[in-house]
């Protein structure tokens, strides 16, 4: 505690100190004015960063609104295309809808004429079938209206048939008409170059038997029975045998055409 006392009772101390204090003072307030000046420098520094980060902010936000505008734009296009895309499908589909009509009132067309065309080939059918048929029994008519004649295959068949009955006596009988009359005279011929005797062709009136009948003296008689298959074989319609017993020899009656 003395050197306090020395020194406060001391000038040339208390001086010392002083210059002391102020030197200190000074070095004291060097740091402050140091911090002050560095706070200043950073706070401006901050300041600038902060001002360079908000102009790359700003240009970040207007490239990246340039971006998404460009991008709305091409949004914008794509929608038009796709708008597009669909009114032209649309319109597509449409015209698919009026083809897919066409095609079928095509198709119901085509079948209505295959319809059409079965009926009348069905018709040509039916029609065909009844001119046949008109033929045919035109054919028939003619057939019993034409006279009846022998084939050459008819008479070289008769002829070997009744071969067998060379020199047997066949009595001819015929009607009055001249178609009976004809074919009796052309069976005669045949008989005759066959080799068996007969008598003069009998003419008698239309009864009601039709075609030729062999009499037979009795039912069992052999050479009536050769005569009429003779008759049969050669195709010779409407053939029978019937017992004749007022005969004495076979007979042949040529009746009306069956």
């Amino acid at each position: 505690m003395n050197w306090i006392r020395e020194t406060w009772n001391s000038t040339e101390a208390l001086y010392t100190w002083s210059y002391r204090f102020q030197i200190a003072a000074a070095l004291l307030t060097l740091p402050i004015f140091a911090l002050t000046g560095l706070t200043a420098l950073i706070t401006n520094r901050k300041d600038k960063l902060d001002q360079l980060a908000g102009i790359e902010s700003a240009k970040a936000i207007a490239s990246a609104n340039e971006r998404a505008a460009l991008a709305n734009q091409r949004a914008g296009q794509a929608e038009e295309k796709a708008a597009d895309a669909n009114q032209k499908a649309a319109e597509a589909n449409q015209a698919a809808a009026g083809m897919n009509a066409q095609a079928k009132r095509f198709e119901a067309a085509a079948e209505a004429s295959a319809l059409e065309t079965a009926r009348i080939q069905t018709e040509n059918i039916e029609i065909q079938r009844a001119l046949e048929r008109e033929r045919i029994a035109r054919l028939e008519l003619e057939a019993r209206m034409a006279p009846r004649s022998l084939s050459p295959s008819q008479k070289a068949t008769l002829k070997a048939k009744l071969a067998q009955l060379r020199g047997t006596p066949i009595k001819f009988v015929s009607l009055t008409t001249h178609e009976p009359a004809s074919f009796a005279k052309e069976l005669k011929e045949v008989f005759s170059s066959a080799g068996l005797a007969f008598e003069d062709i009998v003419r008698m009136v239309p009864v009601v038997p039709r075609g030729v009948v062999v009499g037979a003296p009795h039912s069992l008689d052999p050479q009536a029975r050769v005569v009429a298959l003779a008759l049969m074989e050669a195709g010779v319609a409407g053939v029978m045998i019937e017992l004749a017993q007022t005969e004495t020899m076979v007979s042949i009656h040529v009746l009306e055409k069956p």
